[in-house]
């Protein structure tokens, strides 16, 4: 999956667009954080596990 994929839920049917992957993201103590996948949903931006969008969202349409 890369950034500008739509990418749907495969049992909810959510869809969202990939808008950032950072799999190196860290917080302010400089801990890696386990949300690389930034996705604009639902009018806001969310991060999610890499096992949730690569395992359970299909995509939808590729970005270019």
């Amino acid at each position: 999956m890369n950034v500008g994929d739509l990418i749907r839920d495969k049992e909810l049917g959510d869809v969202g667009l990939i808008v950032e992957i950072d799999h190196l993201r860290q917080d302010r103590g400089w801990n890696l954080l386990p949300e690389p996948y930034c996705i604009w949903y639902d009018g806001k931006l969310e991060w999610h596990k890499k096992d949730y969008i690569e395992k359970d969202c299909e995509v939808v349409s590729e970005g270019r």
